[in-house]
């Protein structure tokens, strides 16, 4: 359980330390792929109007299990946060696909570092 903790508060400050956006690994030997597409399972997340570490925290700790990775992305145009258990897709049209299909805002393109909007 110790270790546990102690990932979920490493992987919390890093969602905190990026509110504009960022994919962490949860297996603390991986690493984010240096192309794909970011597609976000908001089924799993949570919507902040303003970020709160404690509750990032809280959030990342009863989502560990959920998914090889998680994300924070915060939306330019409404200012709200989302925290995200997110799959990476290496293809353009199967992310876009997927994130139509989970109700997705926008996917992330790991290789251009940019924001594709799906609507």
């Amino acid at each position: 359980m110790i270790a546990t903790t102690t990932r979920a508060a490493a992987i919390a400050a890093t969602l905190t330390a990026s509110p504009d956006g960022a994919t962490v690994p949860v297996d603390a030997s991986a690493t984010v792929p240096a192309t794909g597409y970011v597609v976000a399972d908001a089924r799993h997340g949570v919507t902040l109007e303003r970020l709160d570490a404690d509750q990032v925290e809280r959030w990342v700790l009863s989502n560990l299990d959920a998914t090889p990775y998680l994300g924070i992305w915060a939306d330019s145009a409404t200012g709200l946060v989302y925290l995200d258990t997110v799959e990476i897709l290496p293809d353009r049209a199967d992310a876009m696909a997927r994130a139509a299909t989970l109700g997705e805002i926008a996917i992330w393109d790991l290789g251009a570092s940019a924001e594709i909007r799906c609507a």
